[in-house]
């Protein structure tokens, strides 16, 4: 995979990598979506616990979850639909950029869209019947207000303590 100016090179992917995203897509569109709940948003930095919460919640009777909806980083056929700031990173947006993350946001939430959701149909967390979201979202909690004024959601912030955070990250390479 090739990476260029902040976001992943799509043209570049090998067919091994455009394989797995299409089988995942396809496998993550099994579960019926009835969303009654309000769906919960994880703001938090990388290397920050989000997975750990995120899977927490997920292992409730009918949670599905949405991984990093904003990661331009990975393979992501949702590409063209999102702005696309430099290093993937969403701090402030212009009035445009706004109108089509709301669009993006609207239809994930509903359901239209479906994006790096649970695929796994035999981990025992699996639910068919979905009526809530959890949402893991690392490189937009600059716009943890703006989403909380555009959607009926629950925010949740987590934050680590920067040295454990960096011993992470560098652990990790």
């Amino acid at each position: 995979m090739i990476r260029i100016g902040g976001a992943l090179d799509k043209k570049n992917l090998s067919g091994k990598d455009m394989l797995k995203a299409f089988s995942k897509q396809t496998l993550g569109r099994l579960c019926i979506y009835r969303l009654t709940e309000k769906p919960i948003f994880i703001f938090a930095n990388r290397r920050g616990g989000s997975t750990l919460v995120m899977e927490m919640i997920y292992s409730q009777p009918g949670v599905d979850y949405i991984a990093q909806p904003l990661d331009l980083w990975q393979l992501h056929p949702h590409f063209n639909r999102l702005p696309h700031p430099l290093r993937s990173k969403f701090i402030a947006l212009k009035e445009e950029e706004e109108e089509r993350l709301a669009k993006y946001f609207t239809d994930l939430l509903a359901g239209r869209i479906r994006l790096r959701n649970q695929w796994r149909i035999f981990d025992r967390n699996f639910s068919f019947l979905v009526n809530r979201l959890v949402v893991k979202v690392c490189n937009a909690h600059a716009l943890i207000d703006w989403f909380n004024e555009h959607f009926d959601i629950h925010c949740l912030y987590l934050i680590r303590h920067p040295i454990a955070t960096a011993l992470s990250i560098i652990n990790r390479g």
